[in-house]
């Protein structure tokens, strides 16, 4: 479970950035910006969009793709990885997510110590 504010990022794997564009109400708007080769959907049209896909229907590029959800609504990205929305407060929201063991999931302070700690020259230094 990740509790991130506005403008805040979550990263998902090496290439999939989730950020917080904005949060009113009891809802959260979502921007992931992912690969084209990633396929990114709304939980509740994901069955029928992969069998659209699957038939060789035209994917759009998912690139800065922007969804709204609300408590209990989840995206999927890939076949493997769910994202739902576990709670929206006044200024933050709570993120559950559902990925392989190894697929990182880290907030984006996470992610730039470890890449900071896997730098030789800052080790050399």
């Amino acid at each position: 479970m990740l509790k991130r504010y506005k403008n805040q990022v979550i990263y998902v794997g090496d290439d999939i950035r989730v950020i917080i564009d904005d949060i009113r109400g009891n809802r959260v708007r979502i921007r992931i910006i992912a690969p084209p080769s990633v396929n990114v959907f709304r939980e509740e049209i994901y069955k029928h969009a992969v069998a659209a896909l699957s038939i060789g229907a035209r994917k759009e590029v998912t690139a800065g793709l922007v969804l709204t959800r609300k408590t209990n609504e989840a995206i999927r990205i890939g076949d493997d990885i769910r994202l739902v929305v576990v709670d929206v407060s006044r200024d933050s929201v709570r993120i559950g997510t559902v990925a392989p063991r190894s697929v990182a999931v880290d907030r984006e302070e996470v992610r730039l110590k470890k890449r900071a700690g896997n730098n030789p020259a800052k080790k050399a230094a």
